[in-house]
């Protein structure tokens, strides 16, 4: 097989701590699909397809560069050694590459693209245009990631640690973006990366695992070692996210068992089928072809003049970490705009100026 061929989504550096006695060969999963748990299973094809970013090789290799500053940072938590500003700069970059780059966010991307289309096009689905194949969609996605590295800059970085008989797992969709103060709180489960508590959720191994989130919406108790110790009960949740975001299996260590893996996998599925990209229409006000109102049933079809709002919706989970504390008030900006709420003024000002 030629060097580089074989491409992994979820990089082998990401699993590796999970695998048998650390050693990158064997890991147990739990596929999805076959509701089974398999002990063992060879690590080199997970989370990988021939060629999945390209035959040129380019992105896989500026990828590596990215993974081998995160798998750097990575062994310093697992010895011990809290992170600093950098390292936190590095985890943060890598957690939203790695939301951007699997094929759980190619599928995400395909509902999304069809949901619009299937509303712009609704007088003539003929019209539709070809559907985009994985490396063109993924282009886009990748270079959307980049561009939103201003995105994570502002978040902070909190490093949680299990307990011993209590495991973190990870999923072949591992990097989850989630937003507390939005489900919880404002209860819309439509928000993005710029979004007044936003943050990432990702396992580093069975322990630790990191959190990356909106310091102006939450606060964090960490110990004075600057590590976060996780009850079982937040363990169960950050486990409860890989389910939720999975495509086809979860990893669990040596060490973790089975048992209870097919039940999150059934709550996981019944909350996913809640969260499927929707698309909205608005039409002009009769006195004013500038000022939009949402459409009713067929107005679709009639409309010379509309706009459309497609959002990704995400799942909630059945609770949040202890440690992680909604602020009792929290300012954000906004606009009056569909995109809703931002946490930085410029965002607002860039925004404008695209209009």
């Amino acid at each position: 097989m030629p060097d580089n061929k074989n491409q992994h989504y979820v990089p082998r550096c990401r699993l590796k701590p999970f695998t048998l006695n650390g050693e990158g060969r064997s890991i147990n999963l739990f596929n999805l699909a076959r509701e089974r748990a398999i002990p063992n299973a060879p690590v080199k094809n997970q989370c990988s397809r021939d060629y999945f970013y390209g035959d040129d090789l380019q992105a896989e290799m500026l990828l590596a560069n990215l993974e081998g500053r995160f798998a750097a940072v990575s062994d310093k938590l697992l010895v011990g050694a809290a992170p600093n500003a950098e390292d936190a700069h590095w985890l943060k970059v890598f957690a939203l590459i790695q939301w951007r780059r699997t094929t759980g966010q190619l599928a995400e991307m395909r509902r999304y693209k069809k949901s619009m289309e299937n509303v712009a096009y609704a007088r003539d689905l003929s019209q539709k245009p070809d559907d985009l194949d994985n490396r063109e969609l993924l282009g886009i996605l990748m270079r959307a990631g980049a561009r939103a590295i201003e995105h994570v800059r502002d978040l902070k970085v909190a490093i949680f640690r299990s307990r011993a008989g209590s495991e973190f797992i990870i999923s072949d969709n591992p990097s989850v973006l989630t937003n507390r103060m939005h489900l919880q709180r404002m209860r819309d489960n439509r928000f993005g990366l710029s979004s007044p508590g936003a943050m990432f959720v990702l396992p580093l191994a069975p322990s630790p695992a990191m959190i990356a989130y909106d310091g102006a919406c939450y606060t964090v108790d960490k110990n004075a070692d600057g590590f976060v110790e996780a009850k079982d009960r937040d363990v169960e949740v950050f486990n409860e996210f890989q389910f939720l975001l999975a495509q086809k299996n979860v990893y669990y260590g040596p060490n973790a068992s089975a048992h209870g893996l097919a039940d999150a996998a059934k709550y996981a599925a019944a909350e996913m089928e809640e969260c499927r990209p929707t698309t909205r229409t608005f039409v002009p006000l009769e006195s004013s072809s500038d000022t939009f109102r949402l459409s009713k049933p067929g107005e679709e079809l009639t409309e010379r003049k509309m706009l459309l709002e497609t959002a990704f919706r995400h799942p909630s989970p059945s609770g949040w970490p202890s440690k992680l504390k909604l602020r009792e008030k929290v300012k954000y900006l906004g606009d009056g705009t569909l995109r809703g709420p931002v946490r930085r003024t410029e965002w607002l000002k860039k925004r404008s100026a695209r209009r």
